[in-house]
């Protein structure tokens, strides 16, 4: 199990690094440590539940709210303990890697993301101030 998570770690990490790199004006949600497992990252001016609808017609599943509470269209309640600004909040997605997700997952779905986050990014209508 260790070396499981082990590299579910560092597939989230590279995940985490890409989407940073390679998306714009995305911030990830938490800090270390966390679970191997998980990346939550907001992407500025995009509203999730779009973002969740385009990825899911491109096989890729993510979630806009808490994992216990994805399917009730609320923002992660954890996400506004943490004092995040509600442009935050309703722009965050939660990522879930496995020990089934491969590198060719990861290159797929930023792929994906960005061309979805860039489909997107030209109807955003929020005030980005506080982002």
């Amino acid at each position: 199990m260790a070396s499981d998570a082990a590299r579910i770690a560092a597939l989230r990490d590279e995940l985490e690094c890409r989407i940073l790199a390679e998306i714009a004006n995305t911030r990830v949600n938490g800090a270390a440590p966390r679970v191997p497992g998980t990346l939550n990252v907001s992407f500025m001016g995009i509203d999730s539940a779009s973002l969740v609808e385009l990825l899911d017609e491109q096989g890729v599943c993510a979630a806009g709210g808490s994992a216990c509470s994805s399917h009730e269209g609320e923002p992660s309640h954890v996400l506004v303990a943490m004092g995040l600004p509600s442009e935050r909040t309703q722009s965050a997605l939660r990522f879930s890697l496995s020990n089934e997700t491969t590198q060719d997952d990861i290159d797929y779905t930023v792929g994906v993301l960005k061309a979805c986050s860039e489909q997107l990014q030209p109807f955003a209508l929020l005030d980005l101030s506080n982002f």
